[in-house]
Protein backbone atom coordinates (compact mmCIF):
# COMPACT_ATOMS: atom_id res chain seq x y z
CA UNK A 1 0.00 0.00 0.00
CA UNK A 2 0.74 3.56 -0.60
CA UNK A 3 1.13 4.05 3.30
CA UNK A 4 3.64 1.22 3.52
CA UNK A 5 5.61 2.11 0.81
CA UNK A 6 5.72 5.91 2.80
CA UNK A 7 6.93 3.82 6.02
CA UNK A 8 9.35 1.82 4.19
CA UNK A 9 11.25 5.33 2.28
CA UNK A 10 11.16 7.08 5.86
CA UNK A 11 13.18 4.33 7.15
CA UNK A 12 15.22 4.24 4.58
CA UNK A 13 16.10 8.41 4.55
CA UNK A 14 16.29 7.81 8.50
CA UNK A 15 19.40 5.25 7.63
CA UNK A 16 21.18 8.34 5.88
CA UNK A 17 20.09 10.58 8.35
CA UNK A 18 23.02 11.77 10.52
CA UNK A 19 21.26 12.04 13.75
CA UNK A 20 19.95 8.60 13.11
CA UNK A 21 23.82 7.22 12.63
CA UNK A 22 24.72 8.86 15.38
CA UNK A 23 22.22 7.88 18.23
CA UNK A 24 22.50 4.16 16.19
CA UNK A 25 26.14 4.19 17.33
CA UNK A 26 24.80 5.03 21.19
CA UNK A 27 23.26 1.61 23.47
CA UNK A 28 20.34 2.34 25.58
CA UNK A 29 22.44 1.62 28.61
CA UNK A 30 24.45 4.83 27.10
CA UNK A 31 21.65 7.54 27.69
CA UNK A 32 19.06 8.94 30.37
CA UNK A 33 18.67 9.13 33.59
CA UNK A 34 21.49 7.48 36.22
CA UNK A 35 18.87 8.31 39.15
CA UNK A 36 17.81 5.23 40.66
CA UNK A 37 13.77 4.42 39.03
CA UNK A 38 11.26 4.89 41.88
CA UNK A 39 9.03 1.25 41.76
CA UNK A 40 5.73 1.01 43.00
CA UNK A 41 4.32 -2.39 43.93
CA UNK A 42 1.66 -3.48 42.78
CA UNK A 43 -0.46 -3.99 45.80
CA UNK A 44 0.41 -0.55 47.16
CA UNK A 45 -3.02 1.35 47.81
CA UNK A 46 -4.07 4.57 45.89
CA UNK A 47 -3.45 6.98 48.75
CA UNK A 48 -0.23 5.96 48.88
CA UNK A 49 0.84 5.89 45.54
CA UNK A 50 -0.43 10.09 45.20
CA UNK A 51 1.47 11.13 48.43
CA UNK A 52 4.86 9.24 47.11
CA UNK A 53 4.33 10.85 43.71
CA UNK A 54 4.49 14.06 45.57
CA UNK A 55 7.26 13.71 47.80
CA UNK A 56 8.98 12.42 44.90
CA UNK A 57 7.78 15.10 42.78
CA UNK A 58 7.16 12.57 39.87
CA UNK A 59 3.97 11.92 37.79
CA UNK A 60 5.12 8.55 37.07
CA UNK A 61 6.95 5.16 38.09
CA UNK A 62 7.06 1.37 36.64
CA UNK A 63 4.49 -0.95 39.01
CA UNK A 64 6.14 -4.46 39.89
CA UNK A 65 4.66 -7.23 41.25
CA UNK A 66 6.07 -8.95 44.44
CA UNK A 67 9.06 -10.90 42.48
CA UNK A 68 9.94 -7.33 40.95
CA UNK A 69 8.35 -8.13 37.48
CA UNK A 70 7.03 -4.78 35.84
CA UNK A 71 3.04 -4.59 35.24
CA UNK A 72 2.82 -1.40 33.11
CA UNK A 73 3.31 2.55 34.34
CA UNK A 74 1.10 4.42 36.51
CA UNK A 75 1.03 7.64 36.61
CA UNK A 76 -1.32 10.70 37.67
CA UNK A 77 -3.41 11.00 34.96
CA UNK A 78 -3.89 7.33 35.47
CA UNK A 79 -4.96 8.31 39.07
CA UNK A 80 -7.80 10.78 38.16
CA UNK A 81 -9.13 8.85 35.35
CA UNK A 82 -9.76 6.17 37.74
CA UNK A 83 -11.53 8.22 40.61
CA UNK A 84 -13.67 9.51 38.11
CA UNK A 85 -14.26 6.16 36.31
CA UNK A 86 -15.94 4.87 39.07
CA UNK A 87 -18.11 7.64 39.96
CA UNK A 88 -21.69 7.67 38.77
CA UNK A 89 -21.38 11.17 37.09
CA UNK A 90 -17.61 10.30 35.86
CA UNK A 91 -16.43 13.88 35.60
CA UNK A 92 -19.05 15.62 38.41
CA UNK A 93 -17.32 14.61 41.43
CA UNK A 94 -18.83 16.93 44.22
CA UNK A 95 -15.72 18.65 46.97
CA UNK A 96 -16.86 15.38 49.68
CA UNK A 97 -16.08 12.63 47.13
CA UNK A 98 -12.68 14.14 46.11
CA UNK A 99 -11.96 14.66 49.63
CA UNK A 100 -12.75 11.43 51.06
CA UNK A 101 -11.56 9.35 47.96
CA UNK A 102 -14.73 7.60 48.06
CA UNK A 103 -17.44 7.80 45.38
CA UNK A 104 -19.52 4.96 44.11
CA UNK A 105 -20.06 3.80 47.88
CA UNK A 106 -16.34 2.46 47.90
CA UNK A 107 -12.96 3.25 49.68
CA UNK A 108 -11.08 3.83 46.31
CA UNK A 109 -7.81 5.30 49.05
CA UNK A 110 -7.28 1.27 49.03
CA UNK A 111 -7.68 0.04 45.93
CA UNK A 112 -4.30 -1.61 44.96
CA UNK A 113 -1.84 0.56 42.06
CA UNK A 114 -2.58 -2.71 40.25
CA UNK A 115 -6.17 -1.47 39.42
CA UNK A 116 -4.86 1.39 38.09
CA UNK A 117 -1.86 1.12 35.99
CA UNK A 118 -2.62 2.43 32.72
CA UNK A 119 -6.24 3.27 33.16
CA UNK A 120 -6.02 6.55 31.04
CA UNK A 121 -4.62 4.57 28.36
CA UNK A 122 -2.07 6.79 27.81
CA UNK A 123 0.86 5.53 29.24
CA UNK A 124 1.97 2.62 28.46
CA UNK A 125 4.58 0.23 29.69
CA UNK A 126 7.54 0.63 26.69
CA UNK A 127 11.30 -1.49 27.71
CA UNK A 128 14.67 -1.27 26.09
CA UNK A 129 17.38 -3.45 26.95
CA UNK A 130 20.54 -1.91 27.97
CA UNK A 131 22.23 -3.32 24.54
CA UNK A 132 19.56 -2.02 22.29
CA UNK A 133 20.44 1.13 20.18
CA UNK A 134 19.28 4.20 21.20
CA UNK A 135 17.00 4.19 18.20
CA UNK A 136 14.70 1.69 19.96
CA UNK A 137 13.45 4.76 22.11
CA UNK A 138 13.30 7.02 18.89
CA UNK A 139 10.78 4.74 17.21
CA UNK A 140 8.74 3.98 20.50
CA UNK A 141 8.58 8.05 20.57
CA UNK A 142 7.65 9.06 17.55
CA UNK A 143 4.82 6.68 18.49
CA UNK A 144 3.84 8.56 21.15
CA UNK A 145 5.15 7.12 24.09
CA UNK A 146 6.32 9.54 26.33
CA UNK A 147 8.80 7.76 29.04
CA UNK A 148 10.74 4.41 28.47
CA UNK A 149 12.45 1.86 30.59
CA UNK A 150 15.58 0.94 30.50
CA UNK A 151 15.78 -3.10 31.34
CA UNK A 152 18.79 -5.31 32.04
CA UNK A 153 18.80 -8.84 30.48
CA UNK A 154 16.63 -10.19 33.20
CA UNK A 155 13.77 -7.63 32.35
CA UNK A 156 14.83 -5.65 35.95
CA UNK A 157 14.05 -1.64 35.47
CA UNK A 158 17.55 0.09 35.75
CA UNK A 159 16.89 3.52 34.94
CA UNK A 160 14.66 5.85 32.52
CA UNK A 161 14.72 7.28 29.33
CA UNK A 162 12.13 10.25 28.89
CA UNK A 163 11.30 12.77 25.52
CA UNK A 164 12.96 15.71 27.83
CA UNK A 165 16.25 13.41 27.96
CA UNK A 166 15.89 12.65 23.96
CA UNK A 167 15.79 16.80 23.15
CA UNK A 168 18.78 17.37 25.49
CA UNK A 169 20.65 14.91 23.00
CA UNK A 170 18.83 15.72 19.92
CA UNK A 171 19.65 19.80 20.94
CA UNK A 172 23.15 19.18 21.07
CA UNK A 173 23.62 16.89 18.22
CA UNK A 174 21.58 19.51 15.84
CA UNK A 175 24.39 22.10 16.72
CA UNK A 176 26.94 19.52 14.75
CA UNK A 177 27.84 20.69 11.51
CA UNK A 178 26.64 17.82 9.28
CA UNK A 179 23.27 18.43 10.97
CA UNK A 180 23.11 22.11 9.97
CA UNK A 181 20.58 20.99 6.55
CA UNK A 182 18.39 20.06 8.95
CA UNK A 183 18.48 22.11 11.81
CA UNK A 184 18.54 25.49 9.77
CA UNK A 185 14.52 24.33 8.77
CA UNK A 186 11.68 26.02 9.74
CA UNK A 187 9.48 24.18 11.39
CA UNK A 188 6.69 25.30 8.65
CA UNK A 189 9.28 24.09 6.30
CA UNK A 190 9.35 20.43 7.67
CA UNK A 191 5.35 20.47 7.71
CA UNK A 192 5.79 20.75 12.24
CA UNK A 193 3.16 22.37 14.06
CA UNK A 194 0.59 23.34 10.75
CA UNK A 195 -1.64 20.42 10.01
CA UNK A 196 -3.97 20.46 13.41
CA UNK A 197 -5.90 22.84 15.44
CA UNK A 198 -4.55 22.97 18.83
CA UNK A 199 -6.90 21.59 21.23
CA UNK A 200 -8.09 24.37 24.28
CA UNK A 201 -9.76 24.73 27.01
CA UNK A 202 -11.27 27.83 29.10
CA UNK A 203 -9.26 29.78 31.73
CA UNK A 204 -12.16 29.24 33.45
CA UNK A 205 -13.04 25.47 32.69
CA UNK A 206 -12.30 23.22 35.90
CA UNK A 207 -9.70 21.04 35.92
CA UNK A 208 -11.39 17.75 35.71
CA UNK A 209 -13.07 19.51 32.52
CA UNK A 210 -9.35 19.72 31.15
CA UNK A 211 -8.70 16.35 32.57
CA UNK A 212 -11.84 15.11 30.97
CA UNK A 213 -10.80 16.44 27.54
CA UNK A 214 -7.37 15.35 27.64
CA UNK A 215 -8.90 11.64 27.96
CA UNK A 216 -11.56 12.17 25.56
CA UNK A 217 -9.26 13.30 22.99
CA UNK A 218 -6.22 11.26 24.00
CA UNK A 219 -3.86 13.99 23.63
CA UNK A 220 -1.16 14.68 26.85
CA UNK A 221 -1.76 18.21 26.79
CA UNK A 222 -4.51 21.35 26.35
CA UNK A 223 -3.45 25.49 25.74
CA UNK A 224 -5.29 27.28 27.94
CA UNK A 225 -6.93 30.39 26.32
CA UNK A 226 -8.73 33.35 27.39
CA UNK A 227 -12.32 34.85 25.80
CA UNK A 228 -10.78 36.33 23.29
CA UNK A 229 -9.03 33.41 22.45
CA UNK A 230 -5.05 34.18 23.41
CA UNK A 231 -2.91 31.70 25.01
CA UNK A 232 -3.15 31.83 28.67
CA UNK A 233 -1.39 28.59 29.66
CA UNK A 234 -0.49 25.44 29.24
CA UNK A 235 -2.28 21.87 31.37
CA UNK A 236 -0.55 19.18 31.04
CA UNK A 237 -0.68 15.93 33.38
CA UNK A 238 2.61 17.33 34.75
CA UNK A 239 0.98 19.86 36.40
CA UNK A 240 -0.18 17.09 38.89
CA UNK A 241 3.63 16.95 40.59
CA UNK A 242 2.74 17.23 44.39
CA UNK A 243 -0.78 16.89 44.75
CA UNK A 244 -1.38 15.26 47.95
CA UNK A 245 -4.51 13.85 48.62
CA UNK A 246 -5.80 16.04 51.25
CA UNK A 247 -5.62 18.62 47.64
CA UNK A 248 -7.78 16.67 45.23
CA UNK A 249 -10.43 18.90 45.69
CA UNK A 250 -9.19 21.01 43.98
CA UNK A 251 -9.45 19.31 40.57
CA UNK A 252 -12.36 21.57 41.04
CA UNK A 253 -10.87 25.09 41.17
CA UNK A 254 -10.56 26.73 37.76
CA UNK A 255 -7.92 25.74 35.44
CA UNK A 256 -6.14 29.09 35.71
CA UNK A 257 -6.42 29.47 39.16
CA UNK A 258 -5.11 25.68 39.71
CA UNK A 259 -2.09 26.30 37.53
CA UNK A 260 -1.35 29.74 39.73
CA UNK A 261 -1.13 27.98 42.80
CA UNK A 262 0.39 24.67 41.92
CA UNK A 263 2.42 25.17 38.82
CA UNK A 264 2.89 28.88 37.98
CA UNK A 265 5.51 28.35 35.15
CA UNK A 266 2.52 27.00 33.15
CA UNK A 267 0.82 29.98 32.68
CA UNK A 268 3.76 31.29 31.32
CA UNK A 269 3.87 28.72 28.04
CA UNK A 270 6.61 28.81 25.84
CA UNK A 271 6.06 29.77 22.40
CA UNK A 272 7.53 30.03 18.52
CA UNK A 273 6.25 30.92 15.28
CA UNK A 274 6.17 29.12 11.77
CA UNK A 275 9.32 30.86 11.19
CA UNK A 276 11.56 29.28 14.27
CA UNK A 277 14.39 26.49 13.26
CA UNK A 278 14.21 23.37 14.37
CA UNK A 279 17.09 23.40 16.09
CA UNK A 280 15.54 26.59 18.18
CA UNK A 281 12.37 24.71 18.62
CA UNK A 282 14.51 21.41 20.25
CA UNK A 283 16.67 24.03 22.30
CA UNK A 284 13.87 25.28 23.70
CA UNK A 285 12.29 22.23 24.84
CA UNK A 286 15.60 21.14 26.18
CA UNK A 287 15.91 24.25 27.95
CA UNK A 288 12.51 24.45 29.49
CA UNK A 289 12.37 20.69 29.84
CA UNK A 290 9.08 20.56 28.04
CA UNK A 291 7.47 18.24 25.62
CA UNK A 292 5.93 21.17 23.32
CA UNK A 293 6.09 24.24 22.20
CA UNK A 294 2.73 26.22 20.97
CA UNK A 295 2.80 27.69 17.58
CA UNK A 296 1.12 31.36 17.69
CA UNK A 297 0.15 33.78 15.38
CA UNK A 298 0.40 37.32 15.60
CA UNK A 299 -2.13 37.68 17.85
CA UNK A 300 -0.99 35.55 20.28
CA UNK A 301 -3.35 33.37 19.38
CA UNK A 302 -2.71 29.17 19.46
CA UNK A 303 -2.56 28.37 15.63
CA UNK A 304 -0.12 24.91 16.15
CA UNK A 305 1.80 23.01 18.41
CA UNK A 306 5.04 20.98 18.00
CA UNK A 307 6.03 17.95 20.24
CA UNK A 308 8.85 15.97 20.97
CA UNK A 309 6.81 12.99 19.41
CA UNK A 310 6.64 15.30 16.00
Amino acid sequence: SLRSYSHIWKVKMAAGNPIYKYLHSLKASEIGSSADITLVKDQQPLEEVVNLFAEKKITSAPCVSSDGAVLGYIDMLDIVTYIVSVSPDKWCLDHQQLQSLETAGRAISCVAAEEIKNASGRDPYVPVYETDPATECITHFANGVHRICIVDSSGTPKHSFSQSDMAKLLSEELKKSHSKAISAKSIKELGLGCWSTPVTCGEKDTVLKALEILSDKKISALAVVKENGTLSANFSATDLVGLYRKQLPDLLMPVNDYLTKYSEKATNPVTIRHDTSLLQAVQTMAEEKIHRVWVIDDDFKPVGVVSLTD
